[in-house]
């Protein structure tokens, strides 16, 4: 497979600490670890974990790892409660047929990790995503497929270091992915890792890093025969990222032409899947992919329509069961702020809005939880914003008094939303 060369700036010697595996545990000593697997809190895997010494099957190995791929497409789709079922149902499978501690257990760990991380949970997410890398190797299944994976679990756990405000930890664990995969000459895995940078940076408010990540992730999937079909999900996200940061970084005429790309490949992505093109696709990027068209009305000042998408959005999530993860919770707030300091009049009389106050009651219990599960973001101030919504006077998002509204409204910010997530789990 052909892969695109890049001037990487030697990027490995960039970082102030190297990179340690400070969380790998002692496989010698298979009682702590196995000791950890059944102590996570809160964890619905505590209970059906268990050690066995018998060799597997190579048609159990088969079985039980296909359970966990049947997951894949609903994490692909965003249907995240029914994928952590199926993902546990394999574990249920495999837990009295294979040895925790092998390897073959790489992905089973990959897969919750990843599951955990997108509703949110980020210290479950963490753990598992450990536990993936930690698997020994052994003679039952020793192939560049697991090393696959473990490339997966650290570009994975670069990102949920990232959301809990582990900043140096996430920047190192990200370059170490990037490392594996062009050690193990894995281009195919280069795109998402690239993205993962892309949405690093962003989150560091380096934009112009960022841009050039998501710039190397798009060119590196033009390599990538997958993708070249145009009718990946793949390369819409890597469009509507592109969009994204162009948007952000005030570039808005550039950015509706990224982002008309974007939701051109998805339309395409949608047809190939056999969705039907009478109804709103039941798919969460298409959800995320109407936040940010309210984004971009909203930079435009058309408020009326950047909270009908919002809306549109929100509905989406609901129905898909996604109303507690961050980008639906990102997307409450802002469609609170522009009621509160726009209260919009133009709209059809057939939507249904909340007022703020309902708003704030839906989302305390989602964002305590997150806040529990160490959630910190350096570009969204959510706590300023919440609390500026629970005051009577007029507030934007940095805390900032609004003394005249009308001259005002251009500097209310809104939360920015998470960038769209590449397949990672292949």
């Amino acid at each position: 497979m052909k892969h695109i060369l890049f001037n990487q700036r030697s990027h490995s010697s960039s970082l102030t600490v190297s990179i340690k595996r400070y969380y790998c545990t002692n496989n010698k000593n298979n009682n702590t670890t196995i000791s950890k697997l059944n102590n996570i809190p809160s964890s619905p895997l505590n209970s059906i974990l268990k050690y066995t010494k018998s060799k597997p099957t190579k048609n159990i190995i088969i079985n039980g790892h296909n359970q966990i791929y049947k997951s894949k497409e609903l994490i692909e789709r965003g249907y995240y409660n029914k994928a952590e079922k199926s993902i546990l149902y394999g574990f249920r499978y495999m837990q009295s047929r294979v040895n925790p501690l092998s390897s073959i257990f790489t992905i089973p760990n990959h897969a919750v990790g990843l599951v955990s991380y997108k509703m949110g949970k980020f210290s479950i997410g963490e753990q598992f995503l450990k536990y993936s890398l930690d698997r020994k190797d052994d003679d039952t299944e020793k192939s560049i497929f697991f090393t696959r994976h473990q490339i997966g679990a650290t570009n994975d756990l670069g990102l949920t270091f990232l959301r809990q405000g582990r900043s140096q930890e996430a920047e190192e664990t990200l370059f170490k992915a990037l490392d594996m995969a062009n050690k193990y000459e894995l281009f195919d895995l280069l795109p998402t890792i690239y993205s993962n940078l892309g949405e690093f940076y962003k989150e560091m408010c380096y934009y112009d890093k960022a841009a050039e990540y998501h710039g190397l992730a798009h060119s590196q999937a033009n390599y990538n025969k997958d993708l070249i079909n145009g009718a990946d999900i793949d390369i819409s996200r890597i469009y509507l990222n592109r969009a994204q940061i162009l948007r952000i970084s005030g570039s808005l005429e550039e950015c509706k032409v990224f982002y008309e790309q974007g939701v051109k490949h998805m339309l395409q992505y949608f047809d190939k899947m056999g969705y039907s093109k009478n109804r709103v696709p039941k798919h969460n990027d298409w959800a995320k992919s109407l936040i940010e068209f309210g984004h971009i009305y909203y930079q435009e000042g058309q408020y009326e329509k950047a909270l009908l998408k919002f809306q549109n959005a929100k509905t989406i999530f609901e129905e898909m069961g996604n109303a507690n993860t961050l980008d639906a919770l990102f997307n409450q707030l802002n469609i609170a702020l522009i009621l509160k300091h726009f209260n919009p009049t133009q709209l059809d009389s057939n939507v249904q809005l909340d007022n703020i106050q309902q708003i704030l009651q839906r989302i305390e219990k989602p964002y305590q939880e997150l806040k529990r599960e160490k959630y910190m973001s350096r570009f969204n101030r959510i706590d300023t914003v919440i609390q500026s919504l629970k005051e009577q006077k007029f507030f934007n998002s940095l805390g900032e008094n609004i003394a005249a509204k009308k001259n005002s409204e251009k500097n209310i910010k809104l939360i920015e939303p998470q960038h769209f997530q590449l397949t990672c789990f292949k």
